[in-house]
């Protein structure tokens, strides 16, 4: 969402260079005609404008979370999955695995295969990784009765 240039106040204007999508979606809103949000980015203090990388770190948790919330939710309802793991490591050297769930779902009348996290191994072990694995369903809210 972040472009090169993405910190500081926003210019209403279209940057000299890339600033980011999140900007470009808040110029658009303005250009919209959305006159409540133009009056907060021109009226409020530097420290309360809500359009730091912070916050968008934040959308972006949230938009995850209701993602994943929506995906398990639909498991739930559906009853059986399997799931696909890919261990392996990132460009910053962490070991982690790509969490995947496959399943049908009878309202589309389909199997789907959706992403759910990228976790962090801290063991490569058969046991550990199947530790995490369950460990990573249960929280998720995931009867692992119903996994195949």
């Amino acid at each position: 969402m972040r472009g090169g240039h993405d910190s500081g106040s926003l210019d209403l204007n279209l940057p000299l260079h890339n600033d980011g999508n999140f900007r470009a979606l808040l110029r658009y809103r303005i250009d919209s005609g959305d006159d409540l949000f133009l009056n907060h980015i021109k009226s409020c203090g530097k420290n309360s404008t809500y359009i730091s990388a912070d916050i968008q770190n934040e959308v972006i948790s949230i938009i995850c979370d209701q993602i994943q919330t929506k995906i398990c939710n639909r498991i739930k309802t559906n009853k059986f999955f399997v799931i696909l793991a890919d261990e392996t490591t990132d460009v910053s050297r962490v070991e982690q695995f790509s969490l995947c769930i496959r399943y049908f779902d009878a309202d589309v009348n389909k199997i789907r295969e959706d992403f759910l996290q990228f976790v962090p191994v801290h063991s490569t072990t058969g046991l550990e990784l199947a530790k995490t694995i369950i460990s990573t369903l249960s929280a998720l809210g995931l009867n692992l009765q119903h996994m195949r």
